[in-house]
């Protein structure tokens, strides 16, 4: 454990010294030169005076060992409580965060840690390690002298919290659950969109009917207030031009939860997949929980020249990288961030997900239109529909790669559809499916345990 700027605790430090001071002071003087040089200062007085040092010196030596023996037990009996409550403290601790899965994702340099650094609200010192230690077992004493507590249990959650790496202000003292899932696609694939209006969605629509408490955290790294505004006027939001991961970030909790589930959906312009070196330094994407890869269909070339001898594509644009390009530089660069090889299924799950599903026709085709009437001829689940019709979709148009490819290195996949515009109506967008595959996602990271249909 890295030095803190903390007093250490008594048992831990102090108490050996000052045993060994007692030690020092008590039998140092035992045998004091004084009374050996005034034993045999005169000849005459040697005998009674050695009848006399006898006589103390074994009542010294008696007293000596006494206190010594009170001053062994007594720490002898003291230290081991603090140390085993130092480890019963340390270790519950330790489950609970590990049972609430508490991490924090830094919106600012991207690492994940599983402890932000605290502030000391007096003289503003930085505790990096704010655990129970050798430092204090329930609370440490700072160099100022203000005692912080080292548990979430008693309160270390109100304390001022940062990026241990950056310094970066970190929201509810790193209580909380991370939740961190980038989004990936081509320039001009509505990215930006989809997620801003997957969050309003979410805030507006969902998070109340499912039970949940709805919060967005304003970290100062991103505009989604009023992107959100805008797009309820029917502006749509610029091209986004970060060349790093930017966190749109909420909190989304189940009532009955004391542990806050902080989601961070990443977004990054759609020009870093062009560029390898550019995009392997996304190392959020190392600390991610899952990913969304969202699929511009007028990027699917036989798709956007089929659709284009009937339907006046320049209002909607359309992306111009692959989706093969976009899903092999995303590989490529979380097998280098994990170092692994090729051959090396990855640990995440992924949506699929198709946006600008209100160009015309395509709803009948893989859309909620389709879907259902699947449904209702197949009697499959609305998941297994969607996957069927998506994935015969891309390959009725030489997306074979790009389908096999995503099912070789995911743990699992589910596709969607979704529309960030909807049918406009003159004044605002009315998006459509956006937040499912969020919630989808956020089911499965979360194991099924607690989640809500």
């Amino acid at each position: 454990m890295e030095k803190q700027p903390a007093e250490k605790s008594y048992v831990f430090d102090q108490g050996y010294r000052d045993v060994g001071n007692a030690f020092a002071v008590t039998w140092g003087q035992t045998f004091d030169r004084a009374s050996i040089q005034r034993l045999f200062s005169n000849v005459l007085l040697l005998i009674p005076n050695l009848v006399v040092f006898l006589v103390i010196t074994v009542f010294r030596v008696t007293l000596n060992t006494i206190i010594s023996i009170l001053l062994i037990a007594g720490f002898l009996i003291v230290a081991p409580i603090v140390y085993i409550g130092f480890v019963v403290v340390a270790f519950f601790d330790f489950v609970y965060r590990a049972i609430k899965r508490i991490s924090s994702m830094c919106p600012n340099c991207q690492y994940r840690f599983d402890l932000p650094a605290y502030v000391c609200p007096t003289c503003g010192r930085k505790h990096t390690r704010l655990i129970p230690s050798q430092y204090g077992v329930f609370k440490r004493k700072c160099l100022c002298g203000t005692k912080l507590p080292t548990t979430f249990f008693n309160g270390r959650q109100k304390l001022k919290a940062m990026c241990g790496k950056c310094g970066f202000d970190l929201r509810d003292g790193g209580n909380h659950v991370d939740i961190c899932i980038p989004v990936v696609g081509g320039p001009s694939a509505g990215k930006t969109c989809f997620i801003n209006m997957a969050i309003d969605q979410i805030h507006q629509t969902l998070a109340a009917k499912k039970g949940y408490v709805f919060e967005y955290v304003s970290n100062g790294l991103n505009d989604y207030e009023d992107i959100v505004h805008g797009m309820k006027q029917g502006y749509l939001p610029e091209k986004t031009s970060d060349m790093r991961l930017k966190y749109y970030q909420f909190y989304l909790t189940p009532k009955e939860e004391t542990v806050k589930r902080l989601v961070s959906i990443c977004d990054v312009g759609g020009e870093v997949y062009a560029d390898g070196t550019m995009i392997g330094n996304q190392i959020g994407f190392r600390y991610a929980n899952a990913f969304i890869i969202v699929i511009d269909p007028l990027s699917i070339a036989e798709y956007r020249d089929e659709i284009s001898q009937t339907v006046d594509l320049t209002k909607y644009g359309a992306s111009t990288m692959t989706i093969d390009e976009i899903l092999s530089r995303l590989v490529v660069t979380l097998e280098n961030l994990y170092s692994i090889s090729s051959k090396t299924m990855l640990k995440t799950d992924v949506a699929v997900v198709f946006t600008k599903c209100d160009l015309p026709g395509l709803s009948d085709k893989i859309g909620r239109k389709a879907v259902n009437s699947y449904i209702r001829d197949h009697y499959a689940t609305r998941e297994a529909a969607c996957n069927i019709l998506c994935e015969a979709f891309l390959r009725r148009h030489a997306e074979d790669n790009f389908v096999n490819n995503v099912k070789s290195k995911f743990k699992s996949v589910q596709y969607f559809t979704c529309s960030s515009l909807g049918d406009v109506d003159g004044k605002s967008f009315i998006p459509d499916g956006v937040a499912e595959p969020i919630l989808w996602l956020m089911k499965k990271i979360l194991n099924n345990t607690d989640q809500k249909e």
